[in-house]
């Protein structure tokens, strides 16, 4: 599966003994015993009856997701590959360990999908220093597994002197740099 794909889980109730039984059937996501995702009241005479639960693969599902169907009786389980985009990031081109108030500031990445489907994420751009932060967002980036863009952030820097940190992110991933502001000649 992948992520927010809906997953159908199509099973069959046997009812071996002669005579009418009812029993709840419940629906287990990844061993969840204690909160099972979804039950049903099930009611033989005898021989089977064909049922079915559904979920949908979320992203802390990856890399399978486990789905469990259990009676009073019995159990089956069944393991599914969830499938996911990763967002990876290299940095191209980091900033200098130090620069001057009033210069510019840059940070130049390649941000990768590295993972076997197609996704959707921001990329998103922090600069942090001295009691604020600034963040510039790449909205809805799509990636096919294995394809690349580019996401380069300047910003001018017009702190005081001290330290300032830039980040870029994505769910996947972070890379961050240290800056260090010197104070401009007078």
């Amino acid at each position: 599966g992948e992520i927010d794909e809906t997953i159908t889980v199509r099973f069959t109730v046997n009812n071996t003994g002669g005579e009418s039984a009812t029993q709840t059937i419940d629906f287990l996501v990844n061993d969840s015993s204690s909160d099972p995702a979804d039950s049903t009241e099930v009611q033989l005479d005898g021989g089977e009856k064909s049922l079915s639960f559904e979920t949908t693969a979320e992203r802390v599902d990856a890399p399978a997701l486990s789905l469990t169907v259990e009676s009073e009786d019995d159990s089956e389980t069944t393991v599914v590959p969830v499938e996911t985009a990763e967002f990876n990031i290299t940095v191209d081109a980091a900033p200098p360990d130090e620069v001057t108030e009033g210069d510019t500031v840059s940070i130049n990445t390649t941000v990768e999908n590295i993972g076997e489907v197609e996704g959707t994420q921001d990329i998103i751009f922090n600069k942090t220093e001295a009691g604020s932060d600034d963040s510039e967002v790449k909205d809805d980036v799509t990636l096919g597994d294995g394809d690349t863009t580019t996401a380069n952030f300047s910003t001018t820097n017009t702190s005081e002197p001290g330290d300032i940190t830039l980040a870029v992110e994505t769910l996947d991933d972070e890379v961050t740099r240290g800056v260090t502001v010197e104070q401009g000649k007078i």
